[in-house]
């Protein structure tokens, strides 16, 4: 009873870390876009920031890191691809989408998810789950109809990013299924894995777009106390949010997680709509929104026997 109750608090407090952390996080990078449009760098500074905790963790013997493994190390590398493009698509969506839409269009990845599932592992969806995924692809269009005024109106870079995001979360949940199967890396070493191997990526992309010169401007211009607590404060919940994401794999199922998932954005979208995209919503692509959440929590909660 006593190691039952200690790990019923332990999967609590990793779960509430688990939705602070993610919707704090969306929070500020959407703010941190606004005066550092830079993703890569700012990609690059959270991971760089876990990778360096997640070391002072493990010389101060909190926890166990495994050995670095190059045979390992090759086969999560996919993963790191997936991990980055996931991040990064999201950071680039965020440059002109509202914190808003990318919450409740990112529930698209579960219609994807489903149809990947059907075709890679062979899982077939019932009939609740099938009026879900229809619910959820209205919501979707109603949503973005509700705040379309004009061709002038539509973010296509904006989209397209978002796009590339469900593909990525789609594609992510699928292979990290099988690798943690499959190397068997506790939590803090599949963190370490992905945020030391993302580093390069950052760097990469990052030259490749020329961010230096706006870090530049940004330094001489326009960096403030305020700017660097936010940067500070997105670096540590990067931290906690890629610890506490990899400890739930191994604490509840992954039906839990997506029921989690679609409660805190419930949560998250109602303290994103009214205090930073207020102006920008209508009553219709509020109607959308709910419609999105909800269905995509009855898809959830949709047993699929």
């Amino acid at each position: 009873m006593a190691v039952d109750n200690t790990r019923r608090a332990t999967t609590a407090l990793v779960a509430l870390a688990f939705c602070i952390s993610g919707s704090a996080l969306t929070i500020l990078n959407k703010l941190i876009m606004a005066f550092l449009p830079a993703p890569n760098l700012v990609l690059f500074a959270q991971n760089f920031v876990t990778l360096l905790l997640l070391k002072l963790g493990y010389l101060g013997s909190l926890y166990e890191l495994e050995t670095f493994q190059k045979q390992k190390a090759i086969r999560w590398l996919p993963l790191v691809c997936l991990f980055y493009v996931m991040l990064a698509s999201s950071m680039l969506s965020l440059k002109t989408l509202t914190a808003t839409t990318l919450i409740v269009q990112r529930n698209l990845g579960t219609v994807s998810v489903a149809i990947a599932d059907y075709f890679y592992i062979g899982t077939l969806q019932n009939r609740r789950r099938i009026i879900s995924i229809a619910g959820i692809c209205f919501g979707s269009v109603w949503y973005v109809l509700g705040a379309f005024t004009g061709w002038h109106s539509f973010d296509f870079y904006g989209y397209v990013w978002l796009a590339v995001n469900i593909a990525s979360i789609t594609a992510y949940q699928i292979k990290v299924k099988l690798l943690v199967k499959e190397l068997d890396l506790n939590s803090w070493t599949m963190a370490y894995y992905n945020n030391m191997l993302s580093l390069p990526f950052c760097l990469i992309f990052s030259l490749a777009c020329r961010e230096t010169g706006v870090v530049s401007l940004f330094l001489v211009k326009s960096i403030s106390f305020k700017h660097c607590m936010i940067l500070s404060c997105s670096c540590s919940l990067g931290f906690c949010l890629s610890i506490s994401a990899f400890q739930l794999n191994r604490l509840i199922t992954p039906t839990s997680i997506t029921v989690l998932n679609n409660t805190n954005k419930f949560i998250m979208m109602f303290l994103t709509a009214f205090f930073m995209d207020y102006y920008t919503l209508t009553t219709s692509s509020m109607i959308g929104a709910l419609c999105v959440l909800g269905f995509a929590t009855y898809y959830s909660l949709a047993s699929n026997n």
